[in-house]
This record gives structure tokens, sequence and C-alpha cells, in this order.
């Protein structure tokens, strides 16, 4: 899940930085890949986060792809791609 934002408000676009309630505990690794879907179609991508940054139990990750402004607090991204 998106935690919060670097800047305080939302995602504005391709590069700014999230906060994701899942870190090294939960086995994600620098490179990992989280993806949006849209609600209504599962299979077309809203956006792409990277994570670039860890805790223990967060990790901070950079917009790869967006589609218009759909990373807010609260919204439920997927693990997709896994770095090994």
């Amino acid at each position: 899940m998106v935690m919060g934002f670097a800047n305080g408000a939302g995602i504005l676009g391709v590069g700014h930085v999230a906060f994701l309630d899942l870190g090294t505990n939960d086995g994600i690794t620098l490179g990992d890949e989280f993806t949006l879907y849209n609600t209504a179609d599962t299979e077309a991508v809203e956006g792409v986060l990277q994570v670039v940054g860890l805790a223990a139990e967060t990790s901070t990750a950079r917009v790869l792809r967006i589609r218009d402004a759909v990373f807010e607090q609260g919204v439920v991204v997927r693990l997709t791609k896994k770095m090994r």
C-alpha cells in the first residue's frame, strides 16, 4: 500500500517518490517493481513503482510509469517484478 509521498502531496509524474508499507522484513529488495492496476479492468496498468530505498518495515519507490494522477495515499499496489 502507498503510505505517502516525498513531496507531501500526491504523485505528479515520473520520477516522483512514494513510500510503501513493505520492507526487508517482507522480502522486498532494491529494484523490485510494484504495479497499480485499474479496478474496472484488472489487466490495465495504471502505474509502476520501483523500489530505490529500504528499511525493515517500509520502502521508498520512484514512479517509472503513471497514467494520470492515479497514485494517492492508501492505494494498493501489487509486487509484479522481483529482483534477485
